[in-house]
């Protein structure tokens, strides 16, 4: 009887999974026929039930299933030709499985914090969204044996180079700034929404442990190789956080940043106190990140997070 069960749920599970790498084939047959047209995908956050662990791997036997090898590999493959949405998700599926296998064959566990996981899964592939994007409207630019030539950014992440804008549909958030345009710099910065947080990194580019940076935005979804080694540390000391809310709050205990929208938009984004307390001064000067990070707060009902005015030391409370 139990083992009939179990196969009841086990088929139930897996027409769900069928079911939605049918809705990617079709995404991905109705991209192909309207990419002209279409200018950039919708993003969503995304939301995975624990009951289909491991499941993924019978769904489809496509070309650009990874399965079989690590798909953090993925990332430093030359992928010829633009990635749509479903793209992404097909690949955030099979990065999804990997992490979980590893839990089940004693690697390090995904899900001792389940909230933990889908909060830097999903900032994962706002910034990989973000990649995307400015591989179509930018070029980054390196300097090989006296000549510039055209970095291709989805090769990977481990290059220095300069980015540029060349199309006219940039998302204004992820417009490149002047420095970003003339200061060689580890391409992973330029995948951020926020202006001046870019600057701010790129400033004190090689006096932070980049690493250490990327995996509390996105845990521990990327291995050492692709990062150059820079500086060590957290870089200089930023401002004070008066006030972190209560330790019951919903990313009170969490070092990182939350998506809710397009990562293309400043306001879709919050941070966490325990990134503020170690990474403050990587978000100096940027106000948007504070007022969205406390309107989304709010929506919880939590209190907003008070902050150091950097010059005076005053309390300042942004809403």
């Amino acid at each position: 009887m139990m083992e009939d069960a179990e196969r009841k749920q086990r088929r139930k599970l897996q027409n769900r999974i069928n079911q939605r790498v049918r809705r990617n084939r079709m995404n991905n047959d109705d991209t192909t026929k309207t990419r002209a047209k279409q200018q950039r995908p919708t993003f969503g956050v995304k939301l995975w039930r624990l009951d289909e662990f491991g499941l993924e791997a019978e769904a489809d036997n496509d070309e650009c299933c990874i399965t079989k090898q690590d798909p953090r590999l993925f990332l430093t493959t030359v992928y010829k030709g633009t990635l749509s949405t479903a793209d992404v998700e097909l690949y955030s599926q099979q990065l999804d499985m990997h992490q979980r296998l590893r839990a089940l064959t004693g690697g390090a566990s995904p899900l001792s914090d389940h909230l933990l996981y889908l909060i830097n899964y999903n900032a994962f592939r706002g910034l990989f969204q973000n990649k995307v994007t400015l591989s179509q409207v930018t070029d980054h630019l390196v300097m090989e044996e006296g000549r510039i030539e055209k970095l291709d950014v989805m090769v990977g992440l481990k290059r220095d180079a300069i980015c540029v804008e060349t199309g006219l549909d940039v998302p204004p958030h992820l417009r490149p700034t002047t420095l970003q345009s003339t200061r060689v710099h580890a391409t992973w910065i330029d995948f951020i929404p926020f202006p001046k947080m870019r600057d701010n990194l790129i400033t004190h580019h090689d006096h932070f442990n980049h690493r250490l940076l990327v995996t509390d935005i996105m845990g521990d979804l990327l291995e050492d190789i692709m990062f150059n080694k820079y500086g060590e540390g957290t870089g200089p000391r930023g401002r004070r956080l008066v006030s972190r809310g209560k330790s019951g709050d919903y990313a009170s205990d969490r070092r990182g940043l939350i998506i809710w929208g397009e990562p293309h938009r400043m306001e879709s984004w919050e941070v966490t106190p325990r990134f503020l307390e170690r990474w403050g001064w990587a978000v100096e000067g940027c106000p948007e990140l504070m007022m969205a990070t406390n309107h989304w707060r709010a929506l919880r009902g939590e209190v907003p997070l008070v902050f150091e005015r950097q010059i005076t030391g005053q309390a300042e409370n942004l809403q």
